[in-house]
């Protein structure tokens, strides 16, 4: 279902069909994404990676070589994502990054771990095909290895459920990519298992329902303007 499709039950719902209710789509676009939020969480009370791929986006994120976080130098090269990703979800007290993935399957699992490990990892002989990535707190990816294979990495897949979707779908790799170049996000397959859209419309016409006096216009205004 696309977040069109839920403005519109919303709209139905609280009979939202006059010009002079002032309530916006992209208001409603704000608040679908805010009950989402509180949805998703209330619906997961620990992270979890079986978290239903309806709610997960993916996106694509080119990559870079530096030798300093923060001003601070490392313990070796760190490659690192050119932006920060999206704001994360956070599901039982830890970001909601559900997965690293390499753009071809010929490079090694990327392991996912808290960024204070960062510069103790790579240095086992046993485990050298390994890559490690942590998210900091500037929402910058940071990967490292012991045979420094991850330098190679040009771009990298992040699988995730961000806080803002739109933002989310701006960044979404070309081939997993539901959107239209030339359409409107509100368009796009929203990222929300089904089940939970009754009671995300329902939360939303609650709260906005007391709020609205719709007007009692048993005249039509051009009607009227035509008689003066």
């Amino acid at each position: 279902m696309t977040q069109r499709e839920i403005i519109y039950d919303i709209r139905e719902k609280l009979k939202l069909n006059s010009d002079d209710i002032d309530i916006t789509d992209d208001y409603l676009a704000h608040l679908i994404d805010v009950k989402r939020v509180y949805l998703i969480k209330q619906r997961f009370s620990k992270f979890t990676k079986n978290i239903p791929e309806e709610v997960k986006q993916v996106i694509c994120l080119d990559l870079e070589v530096v030798e300093s976080i923060y001003g601070e130098p490392c313990f070796g090269d760190i490659l690192t994502t050119k932006e920060p990703i999206p704001g994360l979800l956070e599901i039982g007290g830890r970001s909601a990054l559900v997965a690293v993935r390499v753009m071809d399957m010929l490079h090694p699992h990327i392991n996912i771990i808290p960024t204070e490990r960062l510069p103790y990892v790579g240095y086992n002989k046993w485990l050298k095909k390994q890559i490690y990535v942590a998210l900091d707190a500037n929402n910058k990816l940071y990967f490292k290895s012991d045979n420094s294979q991850h330098l190679n990495l040009k771009s990298i897949k992040v699988v995730g459920v961000f806080a803002d979707p739109k933002d989310a779908e701006a960044l979404s790799c070309a081939e997993d990519s539901s959107n239209n170049i030339n359409c409107d996000f509100k368009d796009v397959e929203y990222p929300i298992e089904a089940y939970l859209v009754s009671d995300l419309v329902n939360l939303i016409v609650k709260e906005l329902a007391p709020g609205i006096n719709v007007p009692n216009d048993n005249v039509n205004n051009a009607d009227a303007s035509n008689r003066n």
